[in-house]
Formats: C-alpha cells, structure tokens, sequence
C-alpha cells in the first residue's frame, strides 16, 4: 500500500485517460508515476481484475461532475519484485507529491492496530477482501464492511 498526500493509505490508481486508453495501461501508467518502473513492468491483465465500484458524483476530488467507477486488480508479487519497486519508487514522477512512501501491511501481529488508520475510498475493504485470497484470515470483527468516516473519496483508489 502507499501513504498519500492526505495522510491516508491507498492503493495506486487514477483515472484512465481519454481517447482510448483500456484500464489495463491506465494502470501501468499510474504505477509507473505513483511507484516507478519496476511497477509499471509488473504483468497485469483482466485475469488480476477483482471487482468494480461506481462513486456516484465522481467521488471528493475526481474532477467527474457524472459518475465515477474505480476497477481493483490484485497480483501476488514475488520478493524480488517488490524489493525492486520499494527501491525505485522515490524516483518516481508522483513521489513526495501524490504518494509520501510505500507501506509493507503487516499481515499478521500488527494487521489489527494498522486497520485503525485512515484509508482512502474503500481500499480497507478491498485489503480486507483480498487477505483470503492470499490465504490470510483477516482479524475477527474486521471483515469487509464499510467503517464510518473512511469512505472519503471515491476517485482512483
């Protein structure tokens, strides 16, 4: 996950640009701004597509007077992949300006305690929502439901 400008974690994403471009390389090119090259190079495709949500609106900040609809992927990264991304990102074009870091989540002792900060969108319900499909069982009384306050913008996450 990464740490944003507004001091809430989120998943990189945005809008996908006019004129053509498909999610897929709307989401290459976000990851190569918000994370780097080594990201970007990550192969991902509609077999990593997990699910869609619209934002009536457009959703806090998305520039969308209609409405918006955000598009989650998941991939499994392999150690090395992620050493790689860790390493370039403070390259990257949107670092220290839309994203502040990237966050390992810690999956096991500290998964309970990291759920008590503020998440963008609905990135804690799509973290939550992808722990069993790595095989994790996430924390009694944390499953992917909607916590008040955390739904602030809907754009890009």
């Amino acid at each position: 996950m990464q740490l944003r400008f507004d001091g809430r974690f989120g998943f990189p994403g945005g809008l996908v640009e006019p004129g053509g471009e498909s999610l897929e390389a709307g989401l290459r090119r976000e990851l190569r701004e918000e994370l780097g090259p080594a990201a970007a190079a990550l192969r991902i495709g509609p077999r990593n597509h997990r699910g869609a949500k619209a934002w009536p609106g457009g959703g806090a900040g998305s520039g969308s007077g209609g409405g918006l609809v955000t598009h989650f992927y998941i991939r499994r990264v392999e150690l090395e992949e992620l050493v790689a991304i860790e390493r370039g990102a403070p390259r990257a074009p949107e670092h220290g300006l839309e994203v502040q870091g990237l966050v390992r989540v810690p999956l096991w002792g500290g998964l309970p305690v990291f759920l008590q900060h503020q998440f963008a969108g609905d990135a804690r319900e799509q973290l939550l929502g992808t722990l069993p499909l790595l095989g994790i069982q996430p924390p009694q009384n944390e499953g992917p439901q909607t916590r008040g306050g955390n739904c602030q913008q809907g754009g890009g996450e």
